[in-house]
């Protein structure tokens, strides 16, 4: 895993100014759109993805392209759902078969799946500290919207 800061994207990095006199690189354009749901998602995972993948399709981040990580990110929620209700059904420290007391394993599994999906969810710009860092594309909505976008742009 690479350490250090994450990378910016080359429109941040044009605003910032080139300190290392460095020709932009940009990013690949990939057309918007909402990925078929995987079949192997359970009924949790498919509806976090139902949920989830027409917010990120209307800011114009999501494309086909994406399917495998909404999918991991859908499938971690899945499993820390699964987990966390486990969990909350019994204590979080247990007997072991030799009778001392171990914590209890599905408050581990629900805490890597918890990172896991917390991860994900910073790669699609989900958290909101992520939301910052990624730039969708803006769609005016009707005919209102576009005829205020262009007001603003002759205003400014």
């Amino acid at each position: 895993m690479p350490r250090g800061r994450k990378p910016k994207p080359p429109a941040l990095r044009v605003v910032d100014g080139n300190t290392r006199k460095r020709a932009p690189v940009e990013s690949p354009e990939l057309p918007p759109g909402i990925p078929a749901c995987p079949a192997h998602l359970d009924a949790v995972a498919e509806a976090e993805w139902n949920r989830i993948a027409p917010l990120l399709s209307d800011r114009g981040i999501l494309s086909e392209a994406d399917a495998g990580i909404l999918a991991a990110y859908a499938q971690a929620y899945g499993l820390w759902k699964q987990a966390s209700e486990k969990l909350s059904a019994d204590t979080q420290v247990v007997k072991s078969p030799g009778g001392y007391p171990i914590q209890n394993p599905w408050l581990a599994i629900a805490n890597r799946h918890r990172k896991d999906m917390v991860a994900y969810a910073a790669e699609l710009g989900i958290t909101p500290a992520a939301r910052g860092r990624v730039k969708g594309t803006e769609k005016p909505k009707n005919r209102l919207a576009l005829f205020l976008a262009g007001a603003k742009k002759r205003n400014a």
